[in-house]
């Protein structure tokens, strides 16, 4: 009797679920048939997808060839990820902290309502520049008198230099933002005005860089004593204005020396060089074929990056022109070996074997009859300049370009573009000066700032008080 009551108790259940399980089957069966159509339109579409993949493949193949594919993916492999942190800036030291503050709320800044004490806590760093306003400090200078010097004597003003009533500090940022930002006067004043509340005219900034090229002196002469001694030195020249006229704007640096002089003449004659180098140089002159740089003291090396230029160019013109390509190729592969053996360990032994087997393969193009005559123009340009091409397998210091050159121009050319040169001769010898000693203290390295502002200050008043710098 229990049994039975069991039964009729738990039957409508059991239909119950006896309809639900038919129902989730058949669901179960369309999901399956949904499932497997899906996967069959995924596979007929990964067929056209492999399909105009292959299609894209010979397109580029034809028309861009098959071996810039293949560098290509080569550079995207070699190509490093960025890690995590490198996009999100470090977290700055507690010696860097300046400030500490806490941030509570007493009110919810959406509701207004009361809040709890704080229940979680972190800490986050914001970094920000200040625009602070000018300090203008007052001294009361006393004067003594010396009983050994037997005259008055008085201290030094702190930060300033003598005659100037402008603070070190505003002089080194007028010489950076001119020299190397390349920033207008205009702008300068402008600058000083809107963020430090210092009013200064275009014709004070104009005084401040001939002031500082005055006690630059120095340090300019040093400069060029440096190059003139220098193992290895590197010359260009570009185009200047000088009230509207046409100036050249010299380059001439020794970077192994940490020295950088750049010129400013009237002339792109002969003459300018050679009192850059002096008359005892005996280092070597890398520079393109300008016949300005035959001649000089000391030995030469060519540039080959002009040369590649020039054969580069004449393929461009006419690249139907079989000869031209063949010898952009050829010196081309030559340049590559240079390359190849100025990246390895310097010995004496190798750089004669080089040397031996490049002069052969150059013999071999400038002797060569072409019959373009452009091509043959080039051939006896490297028959005339054989002996400069190979000074840089002698010489382990020595560069095969003069790309060093054409870097150091490039600030001096954007500021040509910017400020159309200078406006006098004086502005030019100014220019020279500082922009000399700016960068020489850029390649020596250091603090540019503290060692301009020790330079000044220390030469400025030495002269002053009859000491010598």
């Amino acid at each position: 009797m229990a049994a039975q009551d069991a039964n009729i108790f738990y039957e409508p259940l059991y239909r119950e679920l006896k309809k639900d399980y038919a129902r989730l089957e058949r669901e179960n069966q369309e999901l399956k048939a949904q499932v497997a159509a899906l996967t069959a339109r995924v596979k007929e579409l990964e067929d056209i997808i492999s399909k105009l993949l292959d299609t894209k493949e010979r397109y580029r193949t034809s028309l861009f060839g098959r071996g810039k594919r293949i560098d290509r993916e080569k550079k995207k492999n070699r190509k490093k990820k960025r890690s995590t942190a490198s996009y999100s800036r470090s977290r700055p030291t507690d010696a860097e902290v300046t400030d500490r503050k806490e941030l509570l709320l007493d009110t919810c800044p959406q509701c207004e309502s009361s809040v709890s004490a704080p229940t979680d806590t972190y800490t986050t760093y914001v970094e920000d520049i200040v625009f602070s306003p000018k300090q203008v400090i007052e001294y009361t200078i006393h004067r003594h008198w010396c009983i050994s010097c037997k005259k008055q004597v008085r201290a030094p003003i702190p930060n300033c230099l003598p005659g100037m009533t402008i603070g070190m500090n505003t002089v080194l940022y007028v010489l950076t933002e001119y020299y190397r930002y390349r920033t207008p006067d205009s702008s300068i004043a402008e600058s000083l005005t809107r963020y430090f509340g210092m009013n200064i005219s275009e014709g004070e900034i104009t005084n401040i860089r001939d002031t500082t090229c005055e006690y630059f002196g120095d340090k300019y002469k040093e400069i060029i004593e440096t190059i003139q001694c220098a193992h290895s030195v590197y010359a260009d020249e570009t185009g200047w204005k000088v009230n509207g006229e046409n100036w050249q704007c010299w380059y001439v640096g020794a970077p192994k020396a940490k020295a950088v002089r750049y010129i400013i003449a009237d002339t792109r004659g002969k003459g300018i060089i050679e009192d850059a180098l002096g008359k005892d140089f005996k280092g070597v002159l890398t520079s393109d074929f300008y016949s300005a740089y035959k001649n000089l003291p000391g030995d030469h090396q060519g540039c080959w990056a002009h040369i590649l230029s020039e054969t580069h160019g004449l393929v461009k013109s006419q690249p139907q022109k079989r000869s031209r390509k063949i010898l952009h190729e050829d010196l081309k592969t030559i340049f590559d070996c240079i390359a190849a053996f100025k990246e390895r360990k310097w010995t004496l032994r190798g750089s004669m074997v080089t040397e031996v087997r490049i002069r052969k393969e150059l013999l071999r193009v400038s002797q060569k009859r072409w019959r373009d005559s452009e091509c043959q123009r080039m051939a006896n340009r490297i028959s005339t300049y054989l002996d400069e091409l190979l000074t840089c397998i002698r010489n382990p210091d020595v560069e095969p370009t003069n790309n060093i050159s054409e870097r150091g121009l490039r600030s001096a050319v954007i500021h040509r573009h910017i400020s159309r040169g200078n406006r006098s001769a004086k502005g030019a010898y100014t220019y020279e000066v500082n922009k000399s000693v700016i960068e020489t203290l850029i390649l020596e390295g250091g603090d540019l700032m503290e060692k301009m502002k020790t330079i000044l200050w220390e030469t400025a008043w030495n002269r002053k008080f009859g000491i010598p710098a």
